[in-house]
């Protein structure tokens, strides 16, 4: 039955393609329905049947059921649209709950998710960017122009509508340790910024390393049942907002180690 729906539906969708049906067209999908029993038993087909009977009834065919027609095709392409991204979403969060098992990772990487997502522009009204989960890649302007030639899965190609898509498929406290962290606070970094990740006693930290016109540092990590990011400014030697984490000495101290 998915094997006709399928045909079904990309059949309907040349027919699209034209601009304009014909009656021709309309004969064509009426005569492949007649073909394939199997397709008029559910949607789409059950109503393509039903509005082509119509059409047929007078034995011709008018330009406004043409019209009529399309209408329905272009239904049946937002409706298997809808379905196929509802299908990938499931897939996708299948992905995520095998990929939590192994987190948080040891390496600065986010991991690969097949699937890619429509995001709103955050400034512009009715534009949307795809961005794709398997590679970190976004058709915004940003990730286009300083992100693209970083590596796949460099955490510095998160622009901020993958962010975004992260925050649509993985809900709050799925993922563990740093990973968690960094995805939840969608704090967007610089394409120049390296990573490292280091342990220090229980917990996994993911640390931004300065560079030379930016002299803070980032920590991610999750502590308890929270997310937590904490900065330091290296040319002033303190914690943003004076609240430093628990064991800051012990952490700086490897931190810097790690930078050297």
């Amino acid at each position: 039955m998915d094997d006709f729906r399928l045909q079904l539906v990309r059949h309907c969708d040349s027919l699209l393609e034209s601009g304009e049906l014909t009656d021709t067209d309309a004969y064509d999908l009426a005569d492949w329905l007649n073909k394939h029993d199997e397709a008029c038993l559910k949607w789409p087909g059950e109503d393509l049947v039903q509005l082509l009977q119509q059409i047929w009834a007078d034995k011709k065919v008018t330009q406004t059921e043409l019209r009529r027609l399309a209408v329905l095709l272009r239904a049946i392409h937002k409706e298997w649209t809808k379905i196929q991204f509802d299908e990938s979403m499931v897939r996708a969060r299948s992905q995520v709950e095998a990929l939590v098992a192994r987190l948080p990772p040891p390496e600065p990487q986010l991991p690969e998710i097949s699937i890619t997502l429509p995001i709103k522009s955050h400034t512009q009204k009715g534009v949307v960017y795809n961005v794709n989960l398997a590679g970190l890649a976004c058709t915004c302007a940003d990730w286009r122009a300083y992100r693209c030639d970083l590596p796949a899965g460099h955490l510095s190609r998160c622009c901020k509508h993958v962010f975004d898509a992260f925050a649509q498929l993985i809900p709050r406290g799925t993922w563990p340790g740093w990973v968690g962290s960094f995805v939840s606070s969608g704090w967007i970094v610089s394409p120049k910024t390296e990573w490292r990740v280091i342990d220090v006693g229980s917990n996994r930290w993911l640390v931004s390393m300065p560079d030379g016109q930016k002299q803070w540092m980032n920590f991610y990590t999750q502590e308890s049942q929270a997310y937590e990011r904490y900065g330091y400014s290296t040319l002033e030697r303190r914690w943003a907002y004076d609240m430093p984490p628990r064991g800051a000495n012990k952490l700086l101290q490897v931190a810097l180690a790690r930078c050297s």
